[in-house]
C-alpha cells in the first residue's frame, strides 16, 4: 500500500514539473496575450503611469476607435484625436470604455495637449488605476480560486485512492 502511494506521489512530481517545465519554455514572437497594454504595464510596474495610457490611446486607435492626425494650431503642431466609431461596450474593457468617455466627453475631435494638461486628465489618471487594480484584484482572486479547487480534487483522488486500497486489502 505504502508502495503505491509513493509510486503515485512520484508519478505527479514527474507530471508536475513536465507541464511546468513546458510553460516555461514557450517563445512567443507575438504578445502572448489579449490583455490591454496598461494592464500589463500595472501588472509589471504595479502602479499606471502616462505611458500606460497612451499605449491603450494608440490600443484603441489599432482597433479602430481612434484617428490621430497632425495638425497646425495656432503655429504649432498639436495631436488632434477623433473618434472613429461608436463606442462598443462589448468589445472593450471598462477602463477603455472610460477613457474614450472622458477623452471624447462631448466632442468627437481633441487636442491630445490640451487634454493632457487639463486637470480632468490627473483624475482620470486616478481612476484609470483604480480601475486597473479592480481587474487585477479580480483576476488574482479567480486565479487563487481555482487553484484551491484544483488542490481539493487532487486531495480527494489521492485520498479516494488510499481508501480503495485499503478496503482492496480488507477483502482479501
Amino acid at each position: 500500500m505504502l508502495t503505491i502511494i509513493l509510486i503515485f506521489l512520484i508519478v505527479y512530481s514527474v507530471v508536475l514539473k513536465k507541464i511546468m517545465s513546458k510553460e516555461n519554455l514557450q517563445y512567443y514572437r507575438d504578445i502572448p496575450s489579449d490583455d490591454a497594454p496598461a494592464y500589463i504595464g500595472k501588472i509589471i510596474k504595479g502602479h499606471v503611469n502616462g505611458n500606460d495610457i497612451i499605449a491603450t490611446i494608440l490600443d484603441l486607435k489599432e482597433k479602430g476607435y481612434i484617428e490621430i492626425k497632425n495638425e497646425t494650431i495656432k503655429g504649432k503642431d498639436k495631436k488632434i484625436l477623433i473618434l472613429q466609431k461608436e463606442i462598443n461596450t462589448l468589445k472593450l474593457q471598462e477602463h477603455e470604455i472610460f477613457l474614450l468617455k472622458r477623452i471624447f466627453h462631448n466632442s468627437e475631435r481633441v487636442v491630445f495637449d490640451d487634454y493632457i494638461n487639463s486637470k480632468k486628465f490627473k483624475q482620470d489618471f486616478i481612476e484609470f488605476d483604480k480601475m486597473l487594480e479592480r481587474k487585477i484584484e479580480k483576476n488574482s482572486i479567480y486565479k487563487t480560486s481555482m487553484l484551491k479547487n484544483i488542490n481539493k480534487i487532487i486531495f480527494l483522488i489521492v485520498f479516494a485512492s488510499i481508501g480503495v486500497v485499503l478496503f482492496y486489502s480488507l477483502i482479501q
